[in-house]
């Protein structure tokens, strides 16, 4: 099955739903740690509630919860060396 991509910016973060892998997030924003930075990077299940993403759990996850990849932190492309 193929799953639907979808990108969302919620403060400062970046949220790619519908990716459960790192390197397909990445592909989709079209950016690599080599070109760009940001804080952190977390994976997990993800539910729409009151206009927002959040993080549910994955031990009893809704049945709307879908995977995905958080970009915590503004992406800044880096300064070329």
């Amino acid at each position: 099955m193929i799953r639907r991509t979808r990108v969302y910016r919620q403060g400062s973060s970046t949220y790619v739903i519908g990716a459960d892998d790192a390197t397909v997030a990445l592909e989709v924003l079209g950016i690599s740690p080599e070109t760009h930075g940001w804080g952190s990077t977390e994976f997990g299940l993800f539910v729409r509630r009151q206009g927002l993403w959040r993080a549910c759990s994955e031990f009893a996850p809704p049945s709307d919860a879908q995977p995905g990849v958080i970009f915590v932190g503004r992406i800044v492309e880096k300064a070329k060396s």
